[in-house]
């Protein structure tokens, strides 16, 4: 059995690969190319650098302040320089592996500062903020624009409202003791004692989040709105750029809709969801799906633009921990190699 985990885990992952490269060849092969082509072409350099930098504020220095202000305290402290490392590292990770797996290896890296259980209620708390903060934002942005949705804004209300319940319920068992019976009641002590056992070391992690004051709590969220209009903003500039006829609340909600899109765990990345997530929704204000299929490729271009510079942090930090380790250890790590 444990022989043919890893062969089923390739063929898992060889089977987003094939879907991921089916959807964008399916996406580029129904729109004309041409226009395809002159739509990317008005994308200057000035305007993809400064689209790459307010994409890397909202999603790698923002995010590690979140990180930072979540362990401040606590015997878990990620300092922010780390952490804006670890989020570059794990962007080249997403950009190459599935979701799931990239975030295993953010919980290895958190693990090195603390123990696996509060490096384990770290990831869920941070996944939890974002995916409620986006979906709110999503969500009200639907309503703001229900005049130019019709119809399809009931259905998207839904996906938001599904987001920030689910999310809402994980942050309510994070920061309060209202579902604490529940998880008492929670008990595998009989038929799995060790799994019960690392169930409770992480409940118990996650209770430490309860000493934080509520101003703490206030930061945190003020900071996860603020990565994701640096989110938001990245992808207006690239709007602007390539002439998309797309009002800034739509691509507000488009971007937290996607996103949420995105961690269906089908594709690498997200890719393919994402980029036919962009072309359906940007319909509903009257863009064609070449025009639509530009802007989403250009944003993928952010996306490999900055996974390349996650590559190189990760290739020095991998070299650094090799130095760095007991000279028995870069010796068996060197056999290894070869």
């Amino acid at each position: 059995m444990t022989k043919q985990a890893p062969a089923r885990a390739w063929r898992r992952y060889l089977s987003r690969l094939a879907l991921t490269c089916l959807l964008l060849a399916g996406l580029i092969a129904v729109v004309d190319t041409e226009t395809l082509g002159s739509v990317l072409g008005r994308l200057g350099l000035v305007s993809f650098i400064l689209a790459t930098l307010l994409h890397v504020a909202g999603s790698i220095v923002v995010p590690a302040v979140v990180t930072y202000l979540s362990t401040r305290g606590t015997s878990m402290e990620v300092r922010l320089g780390r952490a804006i490392l670890i989020n570059l590292s794990i962007r080249f990770y997403t950009m190459v592996l599935p979701r799931a797996t990239a975030t295993g290896i953010r919980w290895m890296k958190y693990r090195r500062t603390s123990d696996g259980s509060h490096a384990a209620a770290l990831v869920v708390l941070e996944k939890l903020v974002q995916v409620f903060i986006y979906s709110l934002i999503a969500g009200l942005m639907v309503i703001v624009e229900t005049p130019r949705l019709g119809s399809s804004a009931v259905a998207l209300l839904l996906l938001c409202g599904a987001g920030v319940v689910s999310a809402g319920l994980g942050l309510v068992a994070t920061f309060s003791p209202a579902l604490d019976p529940l998880f008492a009641r929670w008990t595998l002590t009989r038929s799995m004692p060790a799994i019960d056992q690392r169930l409770q070391q992480l409940a118990a992690a996650v209770r430490t989040q309860r000493t934080r004051s509520f101003l703490d709590l206030v930061r945190i969220a003020g900071w996860s709105i603020a990565g994701f209009s640096f989110f938001v903003l990245s992808a207006w500039v690239v709007v602007g750029e390539l002439d998309v006829p797309l009002s800034l609340a739509g691509l507000v909600w488009i971007r937290g809709v996607v996103f949420l899109g995105t961690l269906i765990p089908v594709t690498i990345a997200g890719a393919g969801v994402r980029e036919a997530g962009f072309v359906g929704f940007t319909q509903l204000y009257g863009v064609d799906s070449a025009t639509a299929l530009g802007l989403a490729l250009a944003l993928l271009g952010l996306q490999i633009a900055i996974g390349a510079a996650g590559a190189l942090v990760e290739l020095y930090d991998q070299v650094t921990s090799l130095r760095s380790a007991p000279p028995v250890l870069r010796e068996r790590k060197q056999h290894v190699d070869v």
